[in-house]
Protein backbone atom coordinates (compact mmCIF):
# COMPACT_ATOMS: atom_id res chain seq x y z
CA UNK A 1 0.00 0.00 0.00
CA UNK A 2 1.50 3.24 -0.49
CA UNK A 3 0.00 7.14 0.84
CA UNK A 4 0.13 10.57 -0.61
CA UNK A 5 0.61 13.29 2.15
CA UNK A 6 -0.62 16.63 1.65
CA UNK A 7 0.55 19.32 4.50
CA UNK A 8 -1.67 22.30 5.18
CA UNK A 9 0.17 25.49 6.59
CA UNK A 10 -1.37 27.14 9.81
CA UNK A 11 -1.92 30.60 8.20
CA UNK A 12 -5.64 30.95 8.86
CA UNK A 13 -8.56 30.90 11.00
CA UNK A 14 -10.65 28.57 9.82
CA UNK A 15 -12.12 24.93 10.81
CA UNK A 16 -9.88 22.79 8.29
CA UNK A 17 -10.19 19.94 9.87
CA UNK A 18 -13.90 19.71 10.04
CA UNK A 19 -14.20 20.94 6.88
CA UNK A 20 -11.94 18.08 5.75
CA UNK A 21 -13.69 15.25 7.62
CA UNK A 22 -16.97 16.32 6.59
CA UNK A 23 -16.83 17.30 3.02
CA UNK A 24 -13.64 16.41 1.42
CA UNK A 25 -12.38 13.10 2.90
CA UNK A 26 -15.84 11.92 1.91
CA UNK A 27 -15.77 13.05 -1.64
CA UNK A 28 -12.27 11.36 -1.68
CA UNK A 29 -13.10 7.90 -0.70
CA UNK A 30 -15.83 8.09 -4.14
CA UNK A 31 -12.56 8.06 -6.30
CA UNK A 32 -11.42 4.48 -6.71
CA UNK A 33 -8.20 3.65 -6.05
CA UNK A 34 -8.59 5.27 -2.85
CA UNK A 35 -8.39 2.64 0.31
CA UNK A 36 -8.52 4.94 2.88
CA UNK A 37 -8.08 8.82 4.29
CA UNK A 38 -6.31 10.34 7.35
CA UNK A 39 -6.96 13.52 8.65
CA UNK A 40 -4.03 14.23 11.46
CA UNK A 41 -3.68 17.90 13.83
CA UNK A 42 -0.28 18.64 13.63
CA UNK A 43 1.07 20.80 16.52
CA UNK A 44 4.49 22.44 16.16
CA UNK A 45 5.62 20.65 12.73
CA UNK A 46 7.92 22.51 10.82
CA UNK A 47 9.82 21.72 7.57
CA UNK A 48 13.90 22.50 7.75
CA UNK A 49 13.47 25.69 5.28
CA UNK A 50 14.28 29.51 5.34
CA UNK A 51 10.49 29.69 5.51
CA UNK A 52 10.24 27.92 8.95
CA UNK A 53 6.27 27.37 8.00
CA UNK A 54 4.28 25.87 10.46
CA UNK A 55 1.86 23.02 9.24
CA UNK A 56 -1.29 22.49 11.16
CA UNK A 57 -2.94 19.47 9.25
CA UNK A 58 -1.50 16.20 7.93
CA UNK A 59 -3.77 14.78 5.02
CA UNK A 60 -2.69 10.81 4.63
CA UNK A 61 -4.38 9.52 1.47
CA UNK A 62 -4.11 5.68 0.90
CA UNK A 63 -3.78 4.06 -2.27
CA UNK A 64 -3.03 0.39 -3.35
CA UNK A 65 -0.32 0.36 -6.14
CA UNK A 66 2.07 2.87 -7.94
CA UNK A 67 0.15 3.29 -11.29
CA UNK A 68 -3.50 4.08 -8.96
CA UNK A 69 -1.23 7.00 -7.57
CA UNK A 70 -1.28 8.48 -10.75
CA UNK A 71 -5.34 7.82 -11.47
CA UNK A 72 -5.88 9.00 -8.01
CA UNK A 73 -3.96 12.27 -8.48
CA UNK A 74 -4.94 12.99 -11.90
CA UNK A 75 -8.82 12.34 -11.30
CA UNK A 76 -11.08 14.69 -11.95
CA UNK A 77 -12.72 14.82 -8.61
CA UNK A 78 -9.21 15.00 -6.60
CA UNK A 79 -8.28 18.08 -9.35
CA UNK A 80 -11.73 19.87 -8.33
CA UNK A 81 -11.74 19.44 -4.51
CA UNK A 82 -8.37 20.78 -3.89
CA UNK A 83 -8.99 23.55 -6.28
CA UNK A 84 -12.26 24.58 -4.56
CA UNK A 85 -11.10 23.45 -1.42
CA UNK A 86 -7.49 25.65 -1.35
CA UNK A 87 -9.66 28.42 -3.25
CA UNK A 88 -12.27 28.81 -0.80
CA UNK A 89 -10.20 29.45 2.45
CA UNK A 90 -6.71 31.43 1.50
CA UNK A 91 -4.88 31.79 -1.70
CA UNK A 92 -1.52 31.65 0.57
CA UNK A 93 -2.68 27.62 1.67
CA UNK A 94 0.55 25.82 0.41
CA UNK A 95 0.51 22.21 -0.72
CA UNK A 96 3.10 20.23 0.24
CA UNK A 97 2.71 16.72 -2.27
CA UNK A 98 5.37 14.23 -0.61
CA UNK A 99 6.52 11.15 -2.18
CA UNK A 100 5.19 8.65 -2.02
CA UNK A 101 6.33 5.76 0.57
CA UNK A 102 5.18 2.09 1.00
CA UNK A 103 3.28 1.81 3.79
CA UNK A 104 3.07 -1.31 5.54
CA UNK A 105 -0.08 -2.63 7.67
Amino acid sequence: MYKLIVFIEDNNEFDQERLLIESVVPQLLTIPGIHKVNVNPLTGFRFKSPSDTKYRLQIEIYYTDKETFYTVTQHPLTQQLLNDYFQDITDETALYLAKETTYQR
